[in-house]
């Protein structure tokens, strides 16, 4: 339901950008995704210290 929504409001995305691994990933989704032709793009996992931003110094 969201996701027609956002579809309506904003347009469709060609992709949407997940932050979790696919066993954290609603059915809902992967299926709307699936439905409109919505890739799911699921962000790299890196250690906490290389998302910081750079300090002067």
């Amino acid at each position: 339901r969201s996701l027609n929504n956002i579809i309506e409001w904003r347009g469709k995305p060609r992709t949407i950008r997940v932050d979790n691994g696919p066993e954290y990933i609603s059915h809902a989704l992967l299926e709307g995704a699936e439905k409109h032709g919505i890739a799911l793009a699921h962000i790299q996992p890196v250690s906490a210290g290389r998302n910081l931003p750079k300090t002067a110094g």
